[in-house]
């Protein structure tokens, strides 16, 4: 019943009272992998998990859910001990009884020849951006990757790929950012890949972690009916492949991959999904997305990237499928979005918004942000959802109104999921501080940097914004210049100096963070073209490895 109503340590205490009983009780131990133990309150959540992993320790996803509780508060070490924990547990759980047998090399295999048809059809179904297309390279030292070729790809480039004589890749987004062509890229973790690659025993299993990964996405397609091919990338992963009747817009593709992956749950442990395109729009000179083509030699690895069946071998014929494969279009991929969002229980919703809302949305830039993004990607992660839960429906019944109607844009909008976090909602709305932290990129981009007279014992939040007009201001306002806290005088200029102080603090952890992410953004990208160096309009640039997996960036002019 406790778990029913959503009272989450109410169920978790009778489990683990049930389980203290009788440990191998199959009913509790079933219901407390159901439960949903991670929420806003981060040590409340840490204890929740702990006390699931002392009662049932070979589960994977508490782990892995701690992991992530103890990443939030800094406890970078204690995150990795957790992260590992559930990455043993998730191939130490992997079926022994029917491995997927590894695809046989290129020496086991006789020669594909490919005919002038079989090219043909190949260059009518990969198309990417015109006037360019990538090679694969390898050096001297036996460094990879790729580099742009500034001409249209042809027939005999094409037919040199096909036949292994070199490896090409597609730029993806044309000019307009429009694609004729989408992928969903199943690979094993770069540092799950690196940990276990003397284990010769795991790291198969986390090959076949891939496999079924990507089958389990394929699923989600054949349940919707939209065409996919599968295939072998060919060094660590799986390729899924999507066609469109006609090109179209970047981020309409994206968010159909993103609908699909949401729906096939998690990745594995020690897994990682990507979406490609990668991005909206190309900005600049850049070149965009790119994607090493299917059916050629992978060069790290001497073998040939097949198209696969559900069980990981190789399909008899590879051209025929290709040239069977069915085309989406627009209007189909419009439609399964729209039947998958669209719920009926959803209430009648006013045109204008109420002054409470309106209030909110004109003092917050960041929660006006949120907004804006879930009526244009129809997308919103977790957090993003989490921080206008905790201000818009800290608005009485227009505000939760309202969050049902922002969030019903998005593609995995469900009422009663909503409308179950609304009513377990804490009594406090978040802190500006808060969220600053939880969206710093947006938060420094914008410029958030509002100035509350606080109540007694109040602190900053969005929520005031909405609570200026004298009718609802529950509090008694503090006057700049004659706020006191315990009877002693603030400093004259002391709240100026502190805001100003608080700015530049959150602009350093903005810069130092977004120079974080743009070097792991640089170093996936030399994983993907596996090299430690490529040529930039700078002078060469080389990655060092120094310790772990820490690297040093230099450039040779």
């Amino acid at each position: 019943m406790a778990q029913a109503l959503g009272l989450k340590d109410e169920a978790l205490d009778t489990f683990s009272q049930a389980l203290a009983i009788t440990p191998d009780h199959f009913q509790a131990k079933e219901s407390l992998k159901q439960l949903q133990l991670v929420d806003e309150d981060v040590y409340s959540s840490i204890e929740r998990l702990k006390k699931l992993i002392h009662f049932c320790p070979d589960l994977a996803q508490p782990y892995r859910d701690l992991a992530f509780c103890y990443a939030e508060l800094g406890e970078y070490g204690l995150a990795q001990e957790s992260y590992q924990k559930a990455l043993k547990l998730d191939i130490g759980t992997e079926p022994e009884e029917k491995p997927i047998t590894p695809l046989p090399s290129l020496k086991d295999l006789p020669p594909l020849v490919f005919s002038d048809d079989d090219v043909f059809i190949f260059s009518s179904l990969f198309k990417g951006k015109e006037g360019v297309f990538a090679r694969q390279w390898v050096d001297e030292k036996g460094r990879k990757g790729f580099s742009p070729v500034s001409r249209s790809l042809n027939m005999e480039d094409i037919k040199n790929h096909l036949d292994g004589k070199e490896t090409l890749g597609l730029y993806l987004l044309s000019d307009e950012d429009q694609t004729h062509l989408a992928i969903i890229d199943v690979d094993i973790d770069q540092k799950a890949l690196l940990e276990y690659a003397k284990d010769e025993e795991t790291t198969t299993k986390l090959h076949h972690l891939t496999h079924q990964d990507a089958v389990r996405i394929a699923s989600v397609c054949d349940v919707l009916k939209i065409p996919v091919l599968l295939e072998d990338s060919g060094y660590k992963g799986r390729h899924l492949w999507f066609f469109f009747a006609n090109p179209l817009p970047a981020k309409l593709a994206r968010i159909f991959l993103k609908f699909i992956t949401e729906r096939a749950g998690e990745p594995g442990g020690g897994i990682h999904w990507e979406i490609f395109p990668n991005c909206d729009k190309v900005k600049g000179k850049r070149f965009g997305p790119l994607i090493k083509l299917p059916l050629g030699i992978h060069k790290r690895t001497n073998r040939r990237c097949f198209l696969l069946d559900r069980e990981s071998n190789p399909l008899p014929e590879q051209m025929t499928a290709l040239s069977r494969i069915g085309h989406i279009t627009q209007q189909t991929l419009e439609e399964i979005l729209l039947t998958y969002t669209v719920k009926p229980k959803a209430a009648p919703l006013k045109t204008k918004e109420s002054p409470l809302v309106e209030s909110l949305l004109s003092g917050c830039k960041v929660i006006n942000y949120l907004v804006n993004k879930a009526k244009e990607t129809h997308y919103l992660n977790n957090s993003e959802r989490l921080t206008l839960l905790y201000t818009l429906g800290h608005l009485g019944d227009d505000g939760k109104e309202y969050l049902h109607k922002v969030i019903s844009n998005c593609i995995n909008y469900d009422y009663d999921y909503t409308e179950k976090q609304i009513k377990k909602m804490k009594s406090c709305p978040i802190s500006c501080p808060r969220i600053k932290e939880k969206h710093e990129d947006i938060a420094m981009e914008l410029g958030c940097n509002c100035y509350f007279n606080l109540p007694p014992r109040g602190y900053p939040s969005p929520v005031l914004h909405a609570l200026k007009q004298p009718k609802t201001w529950p509090f008694q306002s503090l006057s700049k210049d004659t706020a006191t806290q315990d009877n002693k005088t603030i400093p004259e200029g002391i709240n100026a100096n502190l805001k100003r102080y608080i700015e530049l603090r959150t602009q350093l952890g903005g810069i130092e963070k977004n120079i974080q992410r743009i070097e792991e953004e640089m170093s996936s990208y030399f994983d993907k073209a596996e090299t430690d160096s490529v040529t930039t309009e700078y002078g060469l640039l080389e990655r060092r490895r120094k310790a772990g997996d820490k690297f040093e960036w230099v450039i040779k002019l």
